[in-house]
């Protein structure tokens, strides 16, 4: 009873002589610590595994849209193995951030995408979770020397590492700006991406008094005459 209800894995079957009232069938398991051991397979319950069928390379790019959802993140395809068997619901911390799509698998759940997180660590997620996105294009580049002030007056901008919406660490909207107003900056780079001009397509790369380097909407930006 000290393991009752944990997940175990069963690595092998084997039959005696004693009387099958008696019980004469035997699991050898794995338990959660490591440790092998035998069992009366009459206390164990079976959990089937999920087959995973039709898996193939892909590389896109997508957000993970959470908005009314609670997915989870997974080793494995969800049931597919025994470190993905229990629900939970990850994938709500990374709402709205941009993933590399790896790899797809289908499975009786339905089918399922290895994702790159913005950590760096790949996990299998439904892929029903996942918006494709079109990263938007720099079209135009030029370095700058110049000074300004972050004026937020009206106005809650994000920063960035990159032009916003460029990559899949710059998609995730934020307001970050606002800490920063009236700070006085350096203006180093501005870019005009393929964002149309209304929603915001001209930023500067900026250098903020501890000597950070980020990107923000250039009408976000007062320059220094």
């Amino acid at each position: 009873k000290l393991f009752d209800q944990q997940l175990i894995e069963i690595t092998a079957e084997k039959t005696t002589n004693r009387p099958a009232k008696d019980g004469n069938r035997f699991y050898q398991i794995i338990l959660a610590n490591g440790r092998r051991l035998w069992i009366d397979a009459r206390g164990v319950t079976l959990i089937p595994l999920d087959a995973v069928t039709d898996q193939l390379q892909v590389t896109y790019t997508a957000v993970i849209n959470q908005g009314s959802r609670k997915d989870g993140l997974y080793a494995h395809p969800y049931k597919s193995n025994i470190d993905s068997l229990t629900q939970n619901t990850l994938a709500t911390a990374f709402n709205g951030r941009g993933v590399t799509v790896l790899e797809e698998g289908t499975t009786s759940q339905g089918t399922y995408a290895k994702v790159k997180l913005p950590d760096g660590t790949t996990k299998w997620i439904d892929k029903l979770a996942l918006k494709p996105i079109n990263y938007d294009t720099i079209v135009s580049e030029k370095s700058l020397s110049l000074t300004g002030t972050i004026n937020q007056s009206g106005r809650s901008d994000g920063l960035y590492s990159a032009p916003y919406y460029t990559d899949a660490m710059s998609v995730l909207p934020n307001t970050n700006a606002l800490q920063f107003d009236r700070q006085n900056i350096k203006i180093l780079k501005e870019v005009t991406t393929t964002r149309s001009a209304v929603t915001g397509n001209h930023f500067y790369l900026i250098q903020l008094s501890n000597g950070r380097q980020l990107w923000i909407d250039a009408r976000g930006v007062k320059l220094n005459r």
